[in-house]
């Protein structure tokens, strides 16, 4: 497998924001072709990249955007119904993109979670859905009302789960794509306070993984045709900190042995060993993310690499990862100077 020589990364540089292309090794090229980039997702089958845009004011958007010769092209943007859109992500055939609107309450009607098809050449085409989450939380600064944070599809492709800050729930949601068709399915309610921020399916799509941003914590709840069980909740950090800390990205390894945690506040990145069994997740080691304030965690095609967006200390971090040993290599392996980075993807311009 070729290794990606390239990062793109979303970045909160001063005005509007900017998408930055970073040679591995090289150069950075800044492009502000898309506003206020926030978070992103590609497709194996187009190589188009879709960017989501964290606008507050006004509607939020995605905008496909192509990577060619290292140079970056939008194409069509469309609106998402709700104002910043913060997260996305393609279903597994790649046909649908699914969105989540962090600010839905601005006023009647708007969208907490859009979807999407998308044509043969990778444009956002027809919304196929929309849907507006409801509910509230004990924080009355950050759950005053629903903050729809994270979408992830499970690897059968057939649920997709909406996870929302604001309201204290996970949104579960019937997925055909055969039909292009996407139907509730059940919400499930999340320690009260937890403050649920990102989500990760294992592997075999028996078990979700989610961080609770306001607690602190990590969830682990058992997936079955009933819906979402919750069958563990443990600290996402053991680290004591001056301050609040703040869980945010969360992923799994490709072979499912293990988890890895992103940590605002403690800035480590916690790696957890997931039984094989039970699906539940143990802290196995705690790592410093060489930066401050680490928003996203990326790995590339191999999973040997890892990047660490780490926001308040501008730049990118990158890490090896031992599939062996399921360890981090102790240091960065490089830091990428970027202001403050939210997101990042590694690619390989065509």
């Amino acid at each position: 497998m070729t290794m990606e020589t390239h990062l793109l990364i979303c970045s909160a540089s001063p005005g509007l924001g900017a998408l930055a292309l970073h040679r591995l090794g090289g150069d950075t090229f800044m492009s502000s072709i898309t506003p206020n980039p926030s978070f992103l997702a590609a497709s194996t089958k187009t190589k188009m990249i879709y960017v989501a845009s964290e606008k507050s004011k006004g509607s939020g958007r995605v905008t496909p955007v192509e990577l060619n010769a290292e140079r970056l092209s939008a194409r069509t943007a469309q609106a998402t119904g709700g104002n910043a859109a913060v997260h996305l992500c393609l279903d597994r055939t790649e046909r649908f993109l699914f969105v989540a609107n962090y600010q839905a309450s601005r006023a009647p009607g708007d969208a907490s979670l859009s979807a999407f098809s998308l044509s043969d050449s990778g444009d956002i085409s027809n919304p196929i859905a929309r849907f507006t989450h409801h509910g509230t939380g004990p924080d009355k600064r950050r759950q005053e009302g629903p903050h729809c944070h994270c979408v992830a599809i499970s690897p059968d492709n057939r649920r997709l789960v909406a996870v929302d800050l604001g309201a204290d729930r996970l949104f579960s949601y019937a997925f055909d794509s055969e039909a292009g068709r996407l139907s509730p399915k059940g919400e499930t309610k999340t320690p009260e306070g937890a403050g649920p921020r990102h989500a990760a399916f294992h592997p075999n799509g028996r078990m979700l993984y989610v961080t609770g941003e306001l607690d602190s914590t990590l969830l682990a709840f058992s997936v079955s045709d009933d819906g979402l069980q919750l069958a563990a909740r443990m600290p996402a950090t053991q680290h004591e900190t001056d301050s609040r800390n703040y869980p945010s990205g969360i992923l799994t390894t490709p072979d499912g042995h293990h988890l890895l945690v992103a940590n605002r506040g403690a800035d480590t990145i916690a790696v957890f060993w997931i039984d094989p069994q039970s699906g539940l997740p143990t802290l196995k080691a705690e790592y410093d993310c060489g930066g401050a304030f680490p928003r996203a965690i990326r790995f590339d095609r191999a999973a040997r690499r890892l990047a660490v967006a780490n926001q308040k200390s501008d730049g990118v971090a990158l890490f090896a990862w031992d599939f062996a040993d399921g360890k981090l290599s102790a240091e960065p392996t490089n830091i990428v100077p970027v202001k403050a980075p939210l997101d990042m993807l590694f690619v390989n311009p065509q």
